[in-house]
């Protein structure tokens, strides 16, 4: 039968602190190999501790208040029967906190009291009759789920009888037919109160006292405005003590005084489990007790697990028990001696008892246990993977909460846990951690320093590049104003290179007329050439003319020699014919001189003008060609001159973006001071880590 859980964890309240395992008196009902402990409900007792241990409300009980309202709601037919330990928890308002319920719609209430005092009449049954070793109490479920789970060699010494509650059940079921119809809320100090009624099928709600005054408070409601209703059992004597640690060695006193002796009261999770542990030994060496009077709760169960009185004094819980017990006491024997008054209330109880009504079988759940040890060679395993090699690495330290190594182990083989949450596992990684860390903080440290150097640099840099980025709107600027400027030469250039084209045109037209006059001088001079050659021609007609002539005149002076006086006039006509021809030869060798001085002059300027005809061409096709450029040299400055405006456009663009870069600039010098400062701050950080460490 698989156990029904007792205790809820909130995961989102849970900082896996562990504390809750270190309270556990088992231990391995905690998981804590996840980032949040959970519990293995068929593990747990139920004792409640890890609840009260919980400062960060991780941790609560569970009970069955949302239950009963809603069958109260749906008119469900419900008793109660209220524990002893509620005139603690509601000092002077008990058969008030009867009222309540009644309001809610609960039809009729006992007190657990008197079945405590039938539960101390089962167990002197169960002696008088077995004549056991030795006896267990078992009021408290935590207890009976231990033996049960973790220690069930002892279950045969457990009282095989009822607890006071389901004394109390079982005693309404038999001797109040009434009441068979209807179920019964059992008004409880106990979280693990429910498994005891799950197990044994008596009792249908666990309501635990802490959910009664949570209602209260947040229905703004004080149990003083209630009024009081009666219990309908019969009330008890001194067992209303039951809840009180040694609650029942006082009542066996009343009756089996010779029993109480041998009687051991023990309570406490931290004191009960582990004596437990210790009994077998005991009882192999007969030093035991006859009854062991125990309880979980350290106070009680005035101060259980379903209470809001766990930080409360001993005196102040027990204070109103022994109160109400004295007065019940005093109902018995107020006119009867104590003998009259024992006999009177064992004859009240011997009618609301019969043999095996009252039985309790247990059950032996340790195979639920599941949890196997570790062979040697595997503990070693989970030792290194804890990161213990030697003996100086044992702590012990309980900070898992398994208050040994060995245990943790033990956890950690099963599952249960893992060696992250070892606290020398931890010490070893962090100490592992400073000593990477302090590696990385170095070369982190020298990677800082270079930092600052590269930031020196950087504001440098970027310091350049402000005053650069000043200078060059500066200059884009000025080269705006020297383009226009240029522009404006280039316009002046395209107008003197159209006036120079016009103009070369005009001297490429005087030119080609020039060559022509050229041609036609050239034609003039061949002819002049030609004219001398003809009177280089008469002129030696004339030289030879002139020759003969002479020749004529010397005959002819020879022979007026011959004719003496006769011929002296002939002689004077010849002498003047030879001296006309000697001057016509004469003037024709002066004539031909000139006339082969101008033919050459004539040759001369034919060469001449031949040449300069051939120059005046080349001149025209070099005008030709510089006409030509000038027109490709206009349309290249018109070009220019558009060229030019694009780029005075561009410049403009280009000064936007410089301011831009400028800002841009700027902003960054800012940033670089800002990270500068960063970088001093961080470096200042570093060397203070470095002190540290």
């Amino acid at each position: 039968m698989k156990l029904t859980p007792v205790v809820r964890v909130i995961d989102e309240k849970c900082v896996n602190c562990h504390q809750c395992i270190s309270v556990c008196p088992v231990k391995i009902c905690q998981d804590g190999s996840g980032s949040t402990v959970k519990i293995n409900h068929d593990l747990c007792i139920g004792c409640g501790s890890c609840i009260t241990a919980c400062t960060h409300g991780a941790r609560k009980g569970i009970d069955d208040w949302e239950s009963l309202i809603a069958d109260l709601k749906s008119n469900k037919k419900i008793i109660a029967i209220v524990a002893p330990s509620a005139a603690s928890s509601f000092e002077g308002d008990l058969l008030r906190v009867n009222g309540f319920l009644s309001t809610l719609g609960v039809k009729s209430f006992f007190d657990v009291s008197f079945g405590a005092e039938l539960t101390v009449y089962s167990y002197l049954q169960y002696i008088r009759k077995a004549k056991p070793k030795m006896v267990i109490a078992q009021p408290c479920p935590a207890i009976v789920n231990y033996i049960e789970i973790y220690q069930p060699e002892l279950l045969p010494y457990l009282a095989p009888a009822d607890s006071p509650m389901l004394h109390t059940v079982k005693m309404i079921r038999q001797w109040y037919p009434q009441f068979n119809e209807y179920k019964i809320a059992v008004i409880s100090p106990c979280i693990a109160k429910k498994r005891e009624f799950e197990i044994t099928g008596f009792g249908d709600y666990n309501i635990t006292f802490s959910s009664i005054e949570t209602h209260l408070e947040n229905a703004k409601q004080q149990l003083s405005s209630f009024a009081e209703v009666d219990f309908l059992n019969p009330p008890a004597e001194r067992a209303a003590l039951f809840s009180t640690p040694g609650g029942l060695l006082t009542t066996i006193k009343r009756e089996a005084p010779e029993q109480a002796e041998g009687i051991r009261k023990i309570e406490g999770p931290h004191v009960i489990y582990e004596y437990f542990k210790m009994l077998p030994e005991s009882l192999k060496r007969n030093r035991h007790p006859f009854i062991i009077d125990c309880l979980n709760c350290e106070k009680g169960c005035n101060g259980g697990t379903g209470t809001n009185k766990k930080e409360a004094s001993v005196d102040e819980l027990e204070g109103a028990i022994a109160e109400r017990a004295q007065k019940l006491k005093l109902n018995y024997s107020s006119k009867l001696s104590d003998k009259q008054a024992s006999k009177r209330l064992n004859r009240l109880l011997s009618k609301h008892w019969k043999p095996d009504l009252y039985s309790r079988q247990y059950e032996d759940r340790s195979k639920s246990n599941g949890i196997t040890v570790p062979t040697e060679k595997e503990k070693q395993i989970i030792f290194h993977r804890m990161l213990k090699y030697e003996l100086k690495d044992f702590y012990n330290c309980s900070s898992c909460g398994y208050n040994s190594c060995e245990t943790m182990a033990l956890a950690i083989h099963n599952g249960l846990n893992k060696p992250e949450n070892c606290h020398h596992y931890q010490t070893a990684k962090i100490e592992k951690a400073q000593t990477n860390a302090r590696s990385v903080t170095e070369r982190l440290h020298d990677r800082i320093n270079s930092a600052n150097e590269l930031m020196s640099q950087l504001r440098g840099i970027v310091q350049q590049m402000s005053h650069s980025s000043a200078e060059q709107g500066t200059s884009i600027g000025q080269s705006s104003a020297a383009i226009e400027e240029m522009m404006s030469s280039i316009q002046n250039v395209d107008r003197l290179v159209q006036e120079r084209y016009e103009m070369m045109n005009s001297l490429h037209e005087g030119t080609q007329s020039g060559i022509e006059s050229f041609a036609q001088t050239v034609e003039s001079v061949q002819r002049v050439h030609s004219s001398v050659e003809k009177i280089q021609e008469f002129n030696e007609t004339i030289h030879s003319i002139a020759s003969r002539t002479n020749l004529l005149a010397m005959n002819a002076a020879i022979e007026a020699a011959h004719a003496g006086n006769a011929g002296k006039g002939f002689a004077v006509v010849s002498d003047e014919i030879r001296k006309l021809a000697e001057e016509t030869a004469e003037n024709a060798g002066l004539i031909a001189k000139d006339l082969m001085k101008v033919a050459g002059d004539v040759e001369e300027t034919q060469g001449v003008s031949k040449n300069a005809s051939f120059g005046m061409t080349k001149i025209m096709d070099q005008l030709t060609t510089v006409a030509s450029s000038f027109q490709e040299l206009a349309f290249t400055m018109k070009e220019m001159s558009s060229g030019t405006t694009q780029i005075v456009q561009a410049l403009g663009v280009m000064l936007q973006n410089s301011q831009r870069v400028e800002d841009s600039v700027n902003e960054v010098s800012n940033l670089v001071k800002k990270v500068d400062n960063f970088y001093v701050d961080l470096h200042k950080i570093s060397e203070d880590n470095l002190k540290e460490l």
